[in-house]
């Protein structure tokens, strides 16, 4: 099964901090839930969405499939 995992990354970067937003089985409502949390933290935390296989170890199978920007 195919999952959604949001990510909110400070300042848009992989290296700083980062924290799980949600996991959805739909990735317009991730992309939803990664649109409303960039807004709530005023753009300070920029967010992605990667496509993921459920249960599945981290692969090059995991894509970006969306991204929020940082002011």
């Amino acid at each position: 099964m195919e999952t959604f995992v949001v990510i909110a990354y400070e300042d848009g970067g992989l290296f700083g901090r980062s924290y799980l937003v949600s996991v959805c089985d739909s990735q317009f409502i991730a992309q939803r839930y990664a649109d409303n949390e960039a807004s709530s933290t005023r753009g300070k935390y920029g967010c992605r969405v990667y496509r993921k296989l459920m249960n599945a170890p981290i692969s090059d199978l995991d894509t970006l499939v969306y991204q929020t920007r940082t002011k």
